[in-house]
């Protein structure tokens, strides 16, 4: 099962701090086709100006205020899944805070250069409307984990036979003729902590399983065309390569007008890190 509120709540401004870190660290990969970066360097300038002003400004008597107090504090406190990704999910989690802010911020010209940074995500925000474009995965987690102290990162490898990745909006998979396998590239010289989520769809009836280190970690039996859904956790990833295979019992078929040979695909592949192991 997953470890539900994990990560969700970190000593005050730690996980805002290493957002800020990776956000600048992005910032010169930047193009017109991905300008994720500079949407969350505006979440994170906006976020940052409500917080001061409902600080330095407290309004015990309005009601607003007091509902943006708590998600001030609320927003000291917040951890790194929250943070993390692209869109982050803490501007929606800090709405409230906006909208008291909004409230509040007193009008005439002086003010408005304050209010506009506070608003800074109604001039980015169409950005994390567009899916951004993968390879197949999405691996998160704290930035000390994703990359080691000599610039090597974390990286998921599909060495074997997958077809192309394919896109609907959001959501991406990979088909796969059969047996098959990815490799998780741990950098650190430390084991870390991984957890991980997938969906699996087949084609014709067949069980599918996933072996990590020679042992079944998960399996479905699934109906044709049906979909099931994993999520694994405190799965311990060894320096260096860690490979998972994903075996099916039954071959592949051609489905309709597609030529390739299918037998199960994998869909929206989601990796966190989630700390290294004592």
């Amino acid at each position: 099962m997953l470890a539900v509120g994990a990560r969700n709540f970190t000593l005050p401004f730690s996980a805002y701090g290493h957002k800020w870190q990776e956000t600048i660290a992005a910032l010169p990969r930047t193009t017109l086709k991905y300008l994720h970066p500079l949407a969350n360097l505006s979440m994170l300038i906006a976020v940052a100006v409500q917080f001061i002003y409902l600080v330095l400004r407290p309004q015990w008597q309005q009601a607003w205020w007091r509902v943006g107090a708590t998600f001030v504090v609320l927003f000291m406190f917040l951890g790194e899944a929250v943070w993390e990704g692209e869109p982050s999910a803490a501007s929606r989690v800090l709405l409230p805070m906006q909208f008291a802010f909004n409230v509040l911020v007193p009008s005439g010209r002086w003010w408005v250069p304050v209010l506009l940074l506070g608003n800074l995500t109604l001039l980015t925000g169409y950005i994390t409307l567009d899916p951004i474009a993968n390879e197949g995965y999405e691996l998160k987690g704290d930035s000390a984990l994703l990359q080691n102290s000599a610039g090597q990162i974390a990286t998921i490898d599909f060495p074997a036979a997958w077809y192309a990745i394919e896109h609907d909006g959001a959501r991406y998979w990979m088909w796969s003729p059969g047996n098959n396998k990815f490799v998780i590239r741990n950098p650190h010289a430390q084991s870390l902590r991984v957890q991980i989520a997938f969906n699996i769809s087949a084609v014709g009836a067949r069980r599918v399983g996933v072996r990590f280190k020679g042992n079944e970690i998960w399996h479905a039996v699934l109906e044709d065309q049906g979909t099931a859904s994993a999520n694994l956790t405190n799965l311990v990833l060894t320096s260096g390569n860690n490979q998972f295979e994903f075996i099916t019992d039954i071959p592949s078929a051609i489905v309709g007008s597609d030529p390739r040979l299918l037998a199960f695909k994998l869909g929206d592949l989601k990796a966190t890190l989630m700390g290294k192991e004592p």
